[in-house]
């Protein structure tokens, strides 16, 4: 198969749309200077609309792993106790991000497809042990969907300070950074947000400053210590807002798919969007398989299935068939869940359309040719 061809319902990268090709073929800029700096502005703006915040957003030329490792590092001082969230492999890599960066962190695990409660974390938040929690909003590996919102509401009382990982979720369901009390939010370019890989925003609520400023122990190197890219900002905002050449091809294809997605309004967009999601998984269902996550639970930009009753171990063959047949790439289970699932991306026009309805027609005609 012709990867040119390929369709990707994978979670992430996702496929462009012809309007985002397009600016991704034109030639390079510079990465300063008035024309730079309206479009890097536009993309900040339109970070910060998602994320709800009146606070900072910085553009890491970086991965979302990336990105979350600038952010840990720099909200965070070494030897801090912070929790952390798991439920999948990605929430666990969130631990070792924590880890990496001189963290005493805890995990606070559920199993795969599972959330953590505001009930359940409670007690270990009250106990005055930690200083930080660190959550996952959608968990990739599984596609389950943490109650972020439920848990700042109750952490609030005992001054944690929250940092989210909103790789998969941000540009797809509600964030309200303000209102729920969110220091550091961190996202990635090519998953809701439409655009190309290459690109980690992050966004850095106004309170949050407070606390970095206040730990001399925060921030690690240079590139990756937020607080350099709030000095350029802040110094020159209208020649160079970023401390370093930026790729800039990358961000003027993710100008171009904020800008086409604000004519809908947020909760028309999450709505929709959770809709289509909700729609495809169960045409699945109907299909005998059956999701990780309890619908409840469920994301709006990932699900990952088991095979139907009967055809458990036929997860890799599936994947394969819809890859020879209909060149649809998606993707198979992460650690214990490896060769037990089918795991697809649903965070763009094309997949929650004409994507899905191939995909659907696809497994179909594997499970009755079988």
């Amino acid at each position: 198969m012709d990867s040119r061809t390929a369709k990707l319902m994978i979670p992430g990268p996702i496929d462009l749309a012809p309007e985002v090709l397009e600016t991704l073929g034109e030639q390079v800029i510079a990465h300063y200077g008035p024309e730079w700096v309206d479009i890097y502005t536009r993309v900040r703006e339109g970070v910060r609309r998602y994320a709800g915040t009146e606070g900072d957003v910085f553009l890491l030329s970086a991965s979302g792993s990336a990105g979350l490792d600038a952010a840990v590092g720099t909200l965070f001082a070494p030897d801090e106790r912070v929790l952390v969230i798991v439920n999948g492999y990605f929430s666990d890599r969130l631990l070792s991000i924590a880890r990496g960066n001189g963290l005493r962190a805890d995990p606070f695990t559920v199993g795969p497809g599972e959330i953590a409660t505001p009930t359940a974390l409670r007690p270990l938040l009250a106990s005055g042990d930690y200083s930080g929690l660190l959550i996952c909003h959608s968990e990739t590996a599984t596609g389950a969907l943490n109650p972020v919102a439920d848990i700042c509401e109750m952490a609030r009382e005992f001054r944690i300070t929250i940092l989210v990982d909103a790789v998969s979720s941000l540009g797809a369901c509600e964030t309200n950074m303000d209102e729920w009390n969110v220091a550091v939010c961190c996202t990635a370019s090519q998953k809701a947000l439409g655009g190309p890989p290459g690109v980690a925003p992050i966004a850095v609520a106004p309170f949050a400053w407070d606390r970095i400023k206040s730990h001399g122990k925060t921030g690690r190197g240079w590139y990756t210590d937020l607080r350099t890219w709030k000095q350029f900002v802040d110094d020159t905002p209208d020649y160079h807002p970023q401390p370093a050449t930026m790729s800039v091809s990358v961000i003027r294809a993710l100008a171009t798919s904020i800008a086409s997605q604000q004519s809908e309004t947020l909760e028309a967009r999450y709505a929709r969007m959770a809709k289509s999601a909700a729609d495809f998984r169960a045409r699945m269902r109907a299909l005998g398989f059956k999701s990780v996550a309890a619908e409840e639970n469920a994301s709006p930009t990932v699900t990952a299935f088991f095979p139907p009753a009967g055809r458990e171990d036929e997860a890799q063959a599936i994947i394969d068939h819809l890859r020879e047949e209909a060149g649809l790439i998606v993707t198979g289970g992460m650690d214990e869940l490896a060769g037990k699932v089918v795991r697809i991306g649903h965070m763009s026009d094309l997949a929650y359309g004409p994507y899905a309805d191939l995909l659907l027609e696809t497994a179909e005609g594997y499970l009755q040719s079988q």
